[in-house]
């Protein structure tokens, strides 16, 4: 049952986590019997001690009723014990079992915590918050975990040195992107295996694919986890001169998608001969803006005998969707076009646009111009 209560003398938990069943629960507890209800919930890892809780470690636990060890958990204090929290598998069963004790020991479950509006330690911890809440990959998860540790006092600090450093905004505005949805856009010609790629990345088969052209007619958006990151992938319809009207609409709705992607996957057959693919790739990056991120990728290696491809000094990778070759090296690609390689877990990293203008630094997302659809 959750209450709403904010006695100064009251203790409060809330799960500040997705209800539903995830990688990684965390539970916060706010008031001055937070220390005492922590160590009689728990016991270090290593014996049958409680947590001294110092502020900001981190210390490896069980989460214990009795003589019962319910869960291996993390555990965070601060304020000298008078905030903790615990972070523990997010099967349903156990956190229900956790939040159950919890109330037992004598803290009171909320629905949230509403901490001081004043704070702006406070504030990042809540921006932090609502991103665990849509946190969907353990990595990810953890990665904000991290971040509840080490952002609110950089924030807090406002040191003009750390703040100068030229990765700070480029690890901001990947964070940024990565917390709305990084969205990667494959588009090529019919038939170049585009729907195949998704699929491997995706790591399922999620999108219909055929040997004859033309099978995605409209484009179609499912979520890979690339080296542990959610990225929204969109597989877009064969972009080919025609004069059926509804291909012509949904090879238009599909630029228009990748117009609107932080990194578009140029997607070609390796199987053509030079020149058409070079005509090819010049003729879809034109439909792109200028300022377009964007990778030429050359699938179904395992066609050509030899890959030589002439595209104008551009660079690119060559894989086979079909056999799985060269995926490893494309995966390590868009991460790196995404700047996701720079989100070390031990360097704060706003997550906001609120947070980087008050280290003087400009989000992209805020900068950013819209790009309109093209017409076929």
């Amino acid at each position: 049952m959750t209450t709403d209560t904010a006695a100064a003398d009251v203790t409060r938990f809330a799960l500040l986590t997705s209800p539903n069943p995830g990688a990684i629960a965390v539970i916060a507890l706010r008031g001055p019997a937070a220390r005492r209800i922590v160590a009689l919930a728990t016991r270090l890892a290593a014996g049958d001690d409680p947590p001294e809780l110092p502020d900001g470690r981190v210390c490896l636990c069980r989460a214990v009723d009795g003589d019962e060890t319910i869960d291996d958990v993390l555990v965070v204090g601060w304020d000298g014990g008078h905030r903790a929290e615990l972070s523990l598998h997010g099967g349903m069963r156990v956190v229900q079992r956790v939040m159950s004790l919890l109330e037992r020991l004598g803290a009171v479950r909320v629905a949230a915590l509403d901490d001081d509006p004043a704070s702006e330690r406070d504030r990042v911890l809540r921006e932090i918050d609502a991103a665990l809440q849509t946190a969907h990959t353990v990595r990810l998860t953890r990665w904000l975990l991290v971040q509840r540790r080490v952002l609110p006092e950089f924030i807090c600090r406002r040191d003009p040195a750390a703040a100068a450093d030229p990765l700070l905004a480029r690890r901001a505005n990947a964070a940024m992107r990565l917390l709305r949805g990084a969205r990667v856009a494959l588009v090529g010609p019919p038939n170049a295996g585009k729907s195949t790629l998704a699929n491997r990345l995706i790591g399922h088969e999620r999108i219909i694919t055929a040997d004859h052209p033309g099978t995605t007619r409209d484009w179609v958006s499912e979520t890979a986890v690339v080296h542990g990151w959610p990225i929204m992938l969109t597989d877009t319809a064969g972009v080919r001169p025609t004069d059926d009207a509804l291909e012509a609409e949904s090879i238009r709705r599909g630029i228009g998608q990748a117009r609107r992607a932080d990194l578009v996957l140029l997607v070609l057959d390796a199987s053509d001969p030079p020149a058409p693919m070079r005509e090819t790739a010049t003729r879809l990056l034109q439909r792109l803006p200028d300022d377009q991120p964007r990778l030429i990728v050359i699938n179904k290696i395992d066609l050509a005998r030899a890959l030589a491809p002439d595209l104008g000094g551009a660079s690119w990778l060559g894989v086979s969707a079909a056999l799985g070759d060269g995926l490893d090296d494309l995966a390590r690609a868009v991460v790196e076009r995404l700047d996701l390689h720079l989100l070390e877990d031990d360097a704060p990293t706003p997550i906001a646009a609120r947070q980087a203008r008050l280290l003087g630094l400009t989000a992209d997302s805020e900068n950013a111009p819209a790009r309109a659809d093209t017409p076929a």
